[in-house]
């Protein structure tokens, strides 16, 4: 007999999920439609209604946090053997069957730090230039990924990220990194728990034998390699429940594509398929402008998405003059939610990118609003271009060291030998001498002097500006991007916002002294006991927003170019672009507003091509 509880809790779409018997089922399930509590509620039928052991189970997703979310939940029913199921991560299942065959230990596993680590060294080894190194060591480490899973050819995969032989050069480095310290990645565990599988039907048995029910969670997620396995383990009987939401694949760079979910039931043809389509989370104005953006993708499930909740305020689009009002706008908002009694965690502003909250953090630190964000923010100081346009500051104001100049003498380059300063104490006078007689030479050092004396005479915004524009680093940007094989517009941007950043400074050590200032409350937003506060408003990425709610959300910088962010140049690329915006959207319980900005480092700027979307959609 039933339990009372799946008709006392669940509608009907949840209902036909939770109590389906045998075989494949797909659950499409939407934003806020109790993906958790389908799950649970679906373990406890099989083991309560359908009599299956619980040792039999496997629930998988994604993150540790899910997983025990969804085991502590089930434990709360008091089922007998109830602990006997299994919940874990993709990455602590595929290691406890090499565990199990090859006797693997825990320590034989790279860690997130030492693949970093490594990275890292390679990047400073082979000068990869561009971003800030740690985000772009974090794109590297995906693109490793993505080659070993899709078992890719190395010799004709393209890097978004440098220069395809680099890249290569790179690969092969990290490899035998990896050997050198005799450990594995997680690409690697995922590779050879495939092979073990394909090539020990008798372990591949026992898995099928053991766990003859599998629930995968976030399935939109999966990749390749990991559906490959599932279905191994799952074998004829295919007790598969797949969850999750074709709409919400957004981690394309670590090999999801929402073609595995979409070919489901080719794969499974006698596979049921249910939508959740009830939105518990968010009122109707909110779903139906989500609906609308995620409507204009081709490759996805159509789904309508029915609100449970009443109406209440429109989906509001802002246009700020420029940054600076945006910060100040969403800074007054929040206040204002605030002294209405909103606690600080119900309030969050998402962003593309973690570069982008940089003015908005200094708005919120100057107005003593409490906040935290939920990854690294690169410190633009640590940036090679920040460290260059600080060379010629600080050499022109005085600190006249052979490093600074070093640094300085070639960016842009004018040819100059790094042996002319090959004393210790060299400097623009020694330049003039080692090439006397030189002519064409000669004015390139009296140029770089003449600027330096025009540099000495002014704030750091308008030396930076002259730096740029008069002097011609962008020109060397330019050069930079075109030689590393990455984008001018990514150093670009990072060169506006260090500028943009250094506005209202007289010094390059008050700047520093204000930027640090401002990087050291971002990350160190803890009280004493280690513990996030209560009261404080959260900062994160699309990306990192996923699986959560607030009753606020504010979008920040909607705007072309960094919404569809501007590598994205397929409608594959598009598409994964509208869906993390849709994420985004549908984070929000009670209110959303999307702003953008007229104007970004005194350039116009127009909205995203998804804010068009809604609009026009919507008139119709």
């Amino acid at each position: 007999m039933e339990s009372k509880s799946f008709h006392n809790h669940l509608n009907e779409s949840q209902k036909k999920a939770v109590t389906w018997g045998r075989g494949p089922l797909l659950v499409l399930a939407g934003p806020g439609s109790g993906k958790t509590l389908v799950i649970t509620e679906r373990i406890r039928y099989l083991t309560e209604t359908l009599k299956v052991r619980p040792s039999e189970i496997l629930v998988v997703t994604f993150s540790r946090a899910a997983a025990q979310e969804m085991k502590e939940r089930f434990l709360s029913f008091r089922i007998a053997d109830s602990a006997l199921v299994t919940f874990g991560t993709f990455h602590s299942f595929f290691f406890g069957i090499l565990r199990t065959a090859y006797g693997y230990s825990a320590d034989q596993v790279a860690s997130d730090e030492e693949r970093m680590n490594i990275v890292l060294d390679l990047i400073r080894k082979y000068r990869i230039g561009g971003e800030d190194p740690k985000s772009l060591a974090v794109n590297l480490i995906s693109e490793i990924a993505v080659v070993k899973e899709e078992k890719a050819a190395l010799e004709n995969y393209y890097s978004a990220n440098c220069p395809g032989d680099v890249f290569r050069l790179l690969f092969s480095d990290y490899e035998k990194s990896l050997g050198k310290i005799r450990k594995i990645d997680y690409e690697d565990m995922l590779l050879m728990t495939y092979d073990l599988l394909k090539q020990r039907e008798d372990i591949r048995f026992a898995c099928e034998k053991h766990f003859r029910w599998i629930l995968v969670d976030e399935f939109q997620d999966i990749n390749l390699l990991q559906y490959e396995i599932v279905k191994m383990i799952a074998g004829e009987q295919a007790n598969i429940t797949a969850v999750g939401d074709d709409d919400q694949s957004i981690y394309q760079f670590r090999g999801a594509k929402p073609e595995i979910m979409l070919g489901f039931k080719k794969d499974y043809p006698s596979a049921g398929e249910v939508l959740l389509d009830r939105n518990y989370r968010s009122t109707p104005e909110i779903i139906s402008a989500a609906s609308l953006l995620i409507s204009c993708n081709t490759k996805r499930f159509a789904k309508r998405i029915l609100p449970v909740r009443p109406h209440a305020e429109p989906v509001r689009m802002i246009r700020c003059e420029d940054p600076l009002a945006e910060a100040e706008y969403i800074t007054g908002k929040i206040r204002r939610i605030r002294k209405s009694g909103t606690a600080g965690k119900d309030i969050a502003v998402l962003y593309r990118t973690n570069l982008q909250p940089r003015i908005l953090a200094r708005k919120l630190t100057e107005e003593n609003i409490p906040f935290q964000m939920k990854e690294y923010m690169p410190d633009l100081m640590d940036h090679w271009i920040a460290k260059d346009f600080l060379a010629y500051i600080l050499f022109s104001h005085g600190d006249r060291s052979r490093g600074n100049l070093l640094r300085l003498m070639n960016r842009p380059n004018r040819f100059i030998r790094r042996d002319a300063l090959q004393d210790e104490n060299a400097g623009l006078l020694n330049l003039e001498c080692y090439y006397a007689g030189k002519e064409k030479m000669t004015e390139r050092i009296r140029r770089l002097c003449y600027d330096i004396e025009v540099l000495s005479k002014m704030d750091v915004s308008r030396a930076i500006a002259y730096i740029r524009r008069e002097i011609g680093y962008d020109d060397f940007l330019s050069e930079y991007a075109a030689l590393h094989g990455i984008e001018k517009g990514e150093l670009e941007e990072t060169a506006d916002e260090i500028e943009d950043s250094s506005e209202g400074f007289p010094t390059a050590e008050r700047w520093i002294t204000n930027w640090k200032e401002l990087h050291k409350n971002i990350t160190g937003v803890k009280d004493e006991n280690g513990e996030k506060k209560a009261d404080r408003i959260f900062l994160m990425t699309f990306h990192a927003s996923k699986g959560l709610e607030f009753k606020n959300v504010f979008i920040m910088d909607a705007n072309r170019g960094i919404t569809p962010y501007r590598k994205a140049r397929t409608g594959d690329e598009t598409e994964e672009e509208r869906r993390m915006f849709y994420v985004a959207m549908t984070r929000a319980k009670d209110s959303l507003e999307i702003l953008t900005c007229r104007k970004r480092f005194h350039r116009e700027a127009e909205p995203s091509v998804f804010i068009n979307e809604i609009m026009q959609k919507g008139e119709h």
